[in-house]
């Protein structure tokens, strides 16, 4: 038996991409044993699998079915999947999820442990890159109640009153913003790691398949909704029935269709957007990195950035010290010159791009730039000091949970003044569960106005880190925020702590 089991897992690491379906019936010397059971263990990349192994005889290999054909045997969504077959999406979707290009043994050698500023740590090579899709179809009883859908005609009618042009342009438009360009769990969507949920909900932005759109993901206690933004209601996400996890993707369910409108822009741009830099990079969440371990990411890895011949970036995973927001930290390291692209502001106005970041004595010095052409973007400000905190600044700073209102509210303008704004009160240290220790109260973690100018909306925009000191001097990036002028410069409600 022993053997055999250890058969078993030999077969599965050599078929990772694979659904394991083990069913049997066993006789086993001198014991009949009657028992039919289908035990399913999930690989992911070089991830841990779950697994319930019995008596076993016999072994099937099952490929993971693509996503909108597990979407096309779900009958609550049936209207939705008829859509995106219609428009084409469906194609688009159930590309191979795998880019067989990568080759990780190239990079073997540098799967060791790293010295960083904040920790020393084992760092990973992942094994795989992967692409995938998140798709949040509304449920055909939701488009009858709601919207008076009752069949394809009357989705492309309900798309046109929408966002115009032709039926299959807008209806396409109108699905494409239900998709998010990685493949994740319901749980992964938002984290609580270092969010204080007694005074903020845990909230994620993504880009969408929609061109320069964003969708907000926020956590209400045990419900999962979109777009729930002030005085709007949101739309909820839920499970569906069946497995909804498959080999390009995972879909959920939804009560109803969000909707990037003006009305949707609006509400975006009446609040602050804080983004985690995990978020931003679909590659990381599509071989699920968080809460898996740390990973070396050579300058190759990934394609929705840039960066130079010199450059390496460290993964660090949340770790019962971790200093970060949300736990976790991308380093640039090297003699690094990366850029990113960010999501795309909801609408035109002025707005302040803020970089939060933890202050440690061995980080390095960066300058930013910032623009719409990657082979034109311009310096913003002087050169960003990750290695001087509050102190070190010299700025009147005070933590904030100790400060009454007036106190609170000067130290903040004064600040400001110089450039720099508190650690938000909404996160706290994760090493200090229990005395929930805030970073508004830490003068290490900080917020830094990097730019404030003049955006256009549906123009895609980048931010651009380049080391300006010698040798080896890495910078964390752990968060960023978009915020426009209506809410940092509000004269009735100045923005909050949070």
């Amino acid at each position: 038996m022993h053997e055999f089991l250890l058969y078993i897992l030999i077969l599965f690491m050599k078929h990772q991409s694979l659904i394991l379906l083990l069913a049997t019936t066993c006789l086993l010397t001198g014991v009949q044993t009657a028992m039919a059971q289908k035990v399913v263990l999930h690989m992911r990349g070089d991830k841990a699998f779950e697994c319930n192994i019995s008596q076993l005889d016999s072994i099937t290999f099952v490929e993971e079915s693509e996503l909108c054909s597990q979407m096309e045997s779900d009958a609550e969504c049936s209207l939705f999947y008829e859509a995106m077959s219609a428009t084409g999406l469906c194609e688009l979707l159930n590309q191979n999820s795998k880019d067989e290009s990568w080759d990780y043994s190239r990079y073997l050698s540098y799967e060791k442990e790293y010295s960083l500023p904040s920790f020393s740590q084992h760092c990973h090579i992942p094994r795989t890159r992967e692409t995938g899709f998140t798709v949040f179809a509304c449920t055909n009883e939701a488009l009858k109640s709601k919207y008076g859908i009752h069949d394809l005609q009357g989705f492309y009618d309900f798309a046109l009153s929408v966002y115009g042009g032709t039926a299959n342009e807008a209806l396409r438009k109108l699905l494409s913003y239900c998709i998010i360009d990685r493949k994740s769990t319901l749980e992964r969507l938002t984290t609580l790691c270092s969010i204080d949920t007694l005074v903020s909900q845990p909230t994620e932005w993504y880009s969408t398949l929609l061109p320069h759109s964003l969708l907000k993901i926020t956590r209400d206690k045990n419900k999962t909704f979109m777009n729930l933004s002030g005085n709007t209601q949101g739309i909820r996400i839920s499970q569906p029935q069946c497995d909804n996890i498959c080999g390009n993707g995972s879909y959920f369910l939804t009560d109803g269709l969000p909707l990037y409108d003006e009305g949707c822009r609006s509400a975006f741009a009446s609040e602050r957007m804080r983004m985690d830099f995990y978020t931003l990079i679909p590659e990381m969440e599509n071989v699920m990195m968080r809460s898996s371990a740390s990973y070396y990411l050579p300058n190759d890895y990934l394609p929705c950035l840039s960066a130079s011949a010199d450059t390496y970036i460290i993964y660090e995973d949340m770790h019962e010290t971790s200093p970060f927001h949300e736990g976790d930290c991308l380093w640039l390291c090297g003699r690094y010159d990366v850029t990113f692209k960010i999501p795309a502001v909801p609408k035109q106005g002025t707005y302040e791009i803020r970089i939060g970041y933890t202050a440690m004595p061995n980080n390095g010095i960066a300058q930013i730039y910032l623009g719409t052409d990657t082979q034109n973007m311009y310096p913003v400000g002087i050169p960003m000091s990750f290695n001087r905190d509050a102190n070190a600044n010299g700025l009147p700073w005070i933590p904030l949970s100790s400060a009454d209102e007036e106190e609170s509210l000067n130290s903040r303008k004064a600040i400001r003044n110089c450039g720099f704004m508190h650690g938000p009160a909404s996160a706290y240290y994760i090493s200090e569960p229990n005395t929930r220790k805030k970073f508004c109260d830490n003068p290490s973690t900080l917020r830094s106005i990097v730019a404030r100018q003049s955006f256009e909306k549906d123009s895609q925009y980048y931010l651009r880190f380049k080391s300006i000191v010698d040798g080896d001097r890495p910078i964390c990036l752990d968060y960023i925020e978009l915020v426009h002028k209506d809410v940092y410069d509000n004269p009735e409600t100045p923005e909050d702590i949070y």
